[in-house]
C-alpha cells in the first residue's frame, strides 16, 4: 500500500517538473539509468546551483530471486559547488529521504538443526551525500555519489525458519552508487 502510494507521488513530482520544463526553455533535466545499484533517477535542474533528484533503486538479483528482493526509494536535494560550469556538473552536496524494503534470507544454524530462514525488512530515513557528476557529452552524464544515512524508523518481519536479525535496529547505513544519464 504504501509503495503504491509513494510511487503515486513520485508520477506527480516527474509530472510536474515535465511541465515546468516546458514552460522554461531553460530548465534542464537528466534521466539516469543506475549501474550500482541498480534503478531509475531523475534529476530536474531548480536554478543554476541547485537539483531534485529522485531514484528508485533495486537488486538485479530480485527480479530472478524473490529471496533478493530490495527496493528504495529516495527523493534528494542537491547543490552544486561548481559555479563556472554548466548545471550538472561538478561536485554536489545532497540531503535525501529514504524509504527502503529488502529481504535477508538464508539457511541458519540453531540448537543442532539448520532451517532456511527469511526476515523482511522496511527502514525510512534521511542522509547525506556527497558526489560527482561529469557531463561526457552535451548530452550524457555520468554520476558518483557516496554518503551516510539515518534509518529513523525500522520494522522487521521474521516470516519463516530462525529469527535472522534479532537487535533492536542499526541506525546508520552506508550509501554509494553510479549512474549514467541523457540530458534533456
Amino acid at each position: 500500500m504504501i509503495k503504491i502510494l509513494i510511487l503515486k507521488i513520485a508520477a506527480v513530482l516527474i509530472l510536474f517538473c515535465f511541465q515546468v520544463q516546458a514552460q522554461n526553455s531553460d530548465v534542464n533535466s537528466v534521466l539516469k539509468l543506475g549501474i550500482i545499484p541498480g534503478g531509475i533517477e531523475y534529476e530536474h535542474k531548480t536554478s543554476n546551483n541547485t537539483s531534485i533528484n529522485f531514484a528508485i533503486y533495486y537488486r538485479y538479483a530480485g527480479l530472478v530471486n524473490r529471496d533478493n528482493y530490495d527496493f528504495q526509494i529516495s527523493p534528494e536535494f542537491r547543490f552544486y559547488l561548481s559555479r563556472n560550469k554548466n548545471w550538472a556538473d561538478g561536485f554536489y552536496l545532497g540531503s535525501y529521504l529514504f524509504y527502503k524494503d529488502y529481504i535477508v534470507a538464508r539457511d541458519v544454524e540453531s540448537n543442532g538443526y539448520i532451517a532456511y530462514s527469511r526476515d523482511d525488512v522496511t527502514t525510512a530515513g534521511i542522509g547525506l551525500k556527497a558526489g560527482y557528476q561529469y557531463n561526457m557529452a552535451e548530452w550524457i552524464s555520468l554520476d558518483f555519489g557516496m554518503g551516510f544515512g539515518y534509518n529513523a524508523y525500522r520494522a522487521v518481519t521474521h516470516k519463516t525458519g530462525f529469527e535472522i536479525i534479532n537487535e533492536p535496529t542499526h541506525y546508520l547505513n552506508f550509501t554509494g552508487g553510479m549512474a549514467i544519464g541523457i540530458k534533456f
